[in-house]
């Protein structure tokens, strides 16, 4: 392996899985994602151009940038180091650039996308399958009647943290992931 030349630290508000996401979607060829552990990951090269510009040949040291996400108090703790690679650290820097745009950028991870008092549906990826709600807005409370794409929402009051408290039409309430969520619109339509 090539030795590590540059390495960045980060404190960023989204959870750690949100990181290694936004790592995976920043690493193409001639990197490739390598998942290393539940709180680190690498984006290793996997092809180099030869001598003659070509694609290709096998490597002796390839050069990589790893990630390692932790959580704690003040937010997820990021650490990234890099390789001596022009490719490898200006995907770590494009990478670290993503994770510290912060509020002000209305594309990307941090974009205040907090739900509001409203109607809120599940996100398609639930369609058909249960969603089972929190008692509580904790990852270990108990969990309670599961919850379709189809059933009628409200959420009741302001996101805090990563919970929403909502409510079905029948009464029943509880807590859903703010991220498995998403605001109702006022009116369906399907586009011609």
């Amino acid at each position: 392996m090539a030795k590590i030349e540059r390495r960045w630290s980060v404190t960023t508000y989204i959870p750690v899985r949100e990181v290694f996401a936004v790592m995976e979607q920043l690493v193409t060829l001639p990197l490739q994602f390598e998942p290393l552990s539940s709180s680190k990951a690498r984006g290793i090269e996997v092809i180099r151009r030869g001598f003659f510009g070509g694609w290709g040949g096998r490597l002796r040291n390839p050069h990589f940038f790893e990630c390692t996400a932790v959580e704690a108090p003040e937010g997820t703790l990021v650490q990234v180091e890099a390789t001596a690679s022009r490719w490898v650290v200006s995907r770590a820097e494009e990478f670290v650039t993503v994770l510290t745009r912060g509020a002000g950028d209305p594309y990307g991870i941090y974009r205040d996308g907090r739900i509001q008092p409203g109607e809120v549906t599940l996100v398609a990826s639930w369609a058909g399958t249960g969603y089972e709600l929190y008692s509580e807005p904790s990852f270990t409370a108990r969990r309670g009647p599961a919850i379709y794409t189809a059933t009628p929402l409200f959420a009741v009051e302001v996101q805090r943290g990563r919970f929403v408290r909502v409510e079905t039409k029948d009464g029943i309430s509880g807590y859903v992931e703010a991220d498995q969520l998403v605001m109702a619109p006022a009116l369906a339509v399907r586009a011609p």
